[in-house]
């Protein structure tokens, strides 16, 4: 997994809010920083923000939506997804999980918007083991695969399992 995400031949993905807070680390600390002092924020006392500041926190959120809109309709190649999976359908030879990486409830980002819910849809085969790991129709995984389809205007972004442990 490391070498695959180190190459940058793969991204991995748990769930939305957890894409904000990776976001959010990957802003340099001098960055972070400057932009408290010049938005007269203080980390060390509680948030008692202006409009000014509520304003400008909305503006970076907005524009990581877009981003992670971005980056999720652009999608291809290899991702680890992890989390709870969910049976979705239980045919003789193939199953399909699900794995919803952004809730009904959209609640990424602006707490005030509503980001549309995006799930991950992987197909593998109906292996005894698979059916034996899925049998409660649900089960904490890590998926390794191939994106079939980036996300789509239903909500789902289509992978091929390639491993799942």
């Amino acid at each position: 997994m490391r070498f695959a995400i180190e190459k940058k031949n793969a991204r991995a993905y748990r769930s939305g809010s957890d894409w904000f807070l990776a976001r959010l680390a990957r802003i340099p600390m001098e960055e972070a920083a400057r932009a408290a002092r010049e938005s007269g924020i203080d980390p060390f006392q509680a948030l008692d923000m202006t409009e000014k500041q509520k304003t400008e926190i909305n503006r970076r959120l907005n524009l990581w939506d877009k981003e992670l809109e971005a980056e999720l309709t652009r999608m291809n190649g290899m991702v680890f997804v992890e989390g709870e999976f969910s049976l979705a359908e239980k045919p003789e030879t193939k199953l399909t999980i699900i794995r919803e990486f952004i809730g009904d409830s959209g609640q990424v980002g602006d707490a005030s918007k509503r980001f549309r819910a995006v799930r991950f849809r992987v197909e593998t085969e109906a292996t005894a083991a698979m059916k034996k790991l899925i049998s409660k129709g649900k089960a904490n995984l890590h998926v390794f695969g191939y994106v079939l389809g980036p996300l789509r205007n239903d909500g789902f972004i289509e992978v091929q399992a390639i491993a799942i442990y």
